[in-house]
C-alpha cells in the first residue's frame, strides 16, 4: 500500500473555476504516477461568478481521492479544514494600480500627519523644546535645530520601523505590519470555518 503524504494550508487562493485537488494542496508520494493523479483530481467546480469562499474538510478530499485511487493510505500533515478563495482573474489595469495607490498614500500621510500632530499637542512638544534648549543654550527660543532633528527622527524610526525601503527590505525578517496582516488573515480564516461549522455548510463528506 502507497503511502501519500497530503498538507493542506489554512487558505488557498486559487483563479481558475476548477479546482483540483493540486491547487489547494501539497501532495507527495514514492510513486509518481499515483502523485500526480491525485493532484489532478477535481475537487471543487465554481459557478460564473466574481469571487467566492469555500470551506473545505480533509474528508471531503480522502473521499475524493479513496473513490478515484485505490490501494493508498492518506496521511494528513495540514488542516483538517482549510478555505479555498476563487478569484476571477482580471486584467491589470496599471493606470487603476497608480491612482489606486496615490490615494492609498494621501490617506495615509493626512491620517499618520494628523496622528502625530495630535501626540505633539497632547505632550506639548514645543513646550519641551523650549525647556531643553532653556537648558543647553541659555535661550528658550532657539528650537528650530530640535524641530528638525525630531522630523528626521520620526521619518527615519518609521523606515527602519517597517523595514521597507520602496521595493526593498532592509533585513529578511516580516515587518510588523507583514505580522499584523498575517494575524488578521488567520482571524478571519478561523472565523469563516467557525461560522460554516455553526451553519453546517462545510464542503464535506455528503
Amino acid at each position: 500500500m502507497d503511502k501519500v503524504y497530503i498538507s493542506f494550508q489554512k487558505s488557498s487562493e486559487v483563479s481558475n473555476r476548477k479546482i483540483t485537488i493540486g491547487d489547494i494542496a501539497s501532495v507527495y508520494c514514492k510513486d509518481n504516477s499515483i502523485q500526480a493523479k491525485i493532484k489532478s483530481l477535481p475537487i471543487i467546480s465554481v459557478p460564473e461568478t466574481e469571487s467566492r469562499r469555500y470551506v473545505v474538510t480533509a474528508i471531503k478530499v480522502f473521499s475524493v481521492i479513496e473513490e478515484n485511487v485505490n490501494g493508498t493510505e492518506l496521511i494528513n500533515l495540514g488542516e483538517p479544514e482549510f478555505v479555498v478563495s476563487y478569484k476571477k482573474e482580471k486584467k491589470q489595469n496599471k493606470a487603476t494600480d497608480f491612482l489606486k495607490v496615490i490615494l492609498a498614500s494621501v490617506v495615509i500621510f493626512c491620517g499618520s500627519a494628523f496622528a502625530i500632530m495630535a501626540y505633539d499637542n497632547d505632550v506639548d512638544i514645543n513646550g519641551i523644546f523650549e525647556t531643553m534648549s532653556k537648558w543647553v543654550t541659555g535661550d528658550n527660543k532657539a528650537v528650530f535645530l530640535q524641530q528638525v532633528m525630531y522630523s528626521l527622527g520620526l521619518f527615519l524610526g518609521i523606515m527602519i520601523f517597517y523595514n521597507r525601503i520602496g521595493k526593498r527590505k532592509s533585513v529578511k525578517d516580516p515587518t510588523p505590519l507583514d505580522i499584523q496582516m498575517r494575524l488578521y488573515e488567520d482571524d478571519i480564516n478561523t472565523t469563516i470555518i467557525n461560522n460554516s461549522e455553526r451553519e453546517e455548510k462545510a464542503d464535506d463528506v455528503e
